[in-house]
């Protein structure tokens, strides 16, 4: 009864805790909220001019399937305009809440360990470029895979079987989740082929990760290219290196460790690289597939990131240029540490300390984001009547484009 109580009171907790994180960093998505990139000038505008039509519509070479089949389902509801913004950070949370629950109820750890999971997903200290929008809710959707896949073989519920199904389809067409992980969905398949294919639920599941994964690579395959930046490649790029150190030693040093010497860059990099191989090896010791699954899909993100930016390694700076780019191999990394650990007194202690040091760092070096009040509501009322429209969205320089809207198109 006492255990029960326990995890109860640890899930409202970091529920709680993790909501008041959400308001703290971007306090405007819920006082003033405002469209963030290409959820207003692609999902928002397409769904406007094209309705369902636009739902498998690319961007970036990617689908994004999920963005888009809300913002065709706002439309399809006749949503005010001025409203449409607010519904899209909603949804966010919804999504991120979602992930706090399958945190706590699929996740086979105990209940301080969830605890501190839950809290990592928030408390990153990075910038808050993928809170609230449906830009980036991709990088929300990723860490179900992790969760997923680590779950015990047999799948006792229907309920759950459909809602990981769900979950895997939407996170597979939108942005590289499953495409980025193929290497890992191979290998588990290959190591784990006796339980898997004897379970059908496991192997739908993995189908459908391949599928999609596959289906993007595809896509980008037609799109021509994946990368970020341009110019000369090679691998002895010092920006590779500054990439790799700033990834750890952003969580514990914040903006301090920005243009540090070169010899410091190097130790720390080496220290970090040690600790990943001693996890490696307390992984295999352990036979902690969560672990394993974990640090691996961090690592893989990593190493998609580094060939994406591969031209030009160091434009990824964990405070301007490439905040999602950090945020789910820290993530990752984290719940490795986290779940690996055996919780006794010193290290319950020694977690604690990383939360609170985390907490600190968001307040006094991440700070709150609040986007320019660009007047979304005074142009959504003129959306409507209209003819041609360009309205200013954030981040600077960015418009949705309305094109021959008729005055009773939405009603």
């Amino acid at each position: 009864m006492k255990e029960v109580l326990k995890n109860r009171v640890l899930f409202f907790s970091s529920l709680m805790l993790s909501w008041a994180v959400v308001y703290f960093r971007r306090p405007d998505a819920f006082t003033n909220p405002q469209f963030w990139g290409e959820e207003g000038k692609y999902f928002f505008a397409d769904a406007y001019h094209s309705g369902f039509s636009s739902l498998f519509n690319k961007c970036n070479g990617y689908f994004q399937l999920f963005p888009r089949l809300i913002a065709c389902l706002v439309k399809s509801l006749q949503i005010p305009p001025e409203y449409i913004p607010a519904l899209y950070n909603y949804t966010w949370l919804l999504v991120f809440t979602g992930l706090l629950v399958y945190v706590w109820q699929r996740l086979k750890a105990g209940t301080v360990k969830k605890f501190f999971i839950s809290l990592s997903l928030i408390i990153i200290p990075l910038q808050s470029e993928i809170i609230m929008n449906l830009t980036n809710v991709q990088w929300i959707f990723a860490p179900f895979l992790v969760i997923i896949f680590s779950s015990p073989q047999k799948i006792k519920t229907n309920k759950w079987f459909w809602a990981d199904l769900l979950i895997v389809f939407f996170t597979g067409l939108t942005g590289p989740g499953c495409t980025v992980l193929i290497p890992l969905f191979i290998f588990l398949l290959y190591k784990q082929k006796n339980i898997i294919f004897q379970n059908r639920k496991q192997i739908i599941l993995f189908t459908v990760a391949i599928g999609t994964g596959i289906v993007q690579v595809i896509s980008l395959f037609n799109y021509g290219s994946v990368d970020r930046t341009e110019g000369a490649f090679t691998l002895l790029n010092t920006g590779f290196l500054k990439f790799f150190f700033y990834q750890y030693a952003f969580l514990l040093a914040g903006e301090f460790i920005l243009n540090v010497p070169a010899i410091t860059m190097i130790i720390c990099s080496i220290v970090f690289l040690l600790l990943i191989v001693y996890l490696f090896l307390k992984i295999y010791k352990q036979r902690n597939v969560f672990g394993f699954i974990a640090l691996t899909t961090g690592l893989l993100f990593w190493l998609a990131s580094a060939i994406s930016y591969r031209h030009d390694p160091g434009f990824l700076d964990p405070y301007y240029n490439g905040v999602r780019n950090f945020y789910l191999p820290s993530v990752t990394f984290i719940w490795t540490l986290i779940y690996i650990s055996s919780m006794q007194k010193q290290a319950i202690i020694l977690f604690a300390c990383l939360m609170i040091l985390f907490f600190i760092e968001t307040i006094l070096f991440v700070g709150r984001t609040r986007f320019s009040d660009l007047h979304w509501k005074t142009y959504s009322a003129q959306i409507h009547a209209a003819k041609n429209l360009k309205i200013p969205i954030n981040p600077p320089g960015w418009y949705i484009e309305i094109e021959n809207a008729k005055k009773n198109d939405l009603h």
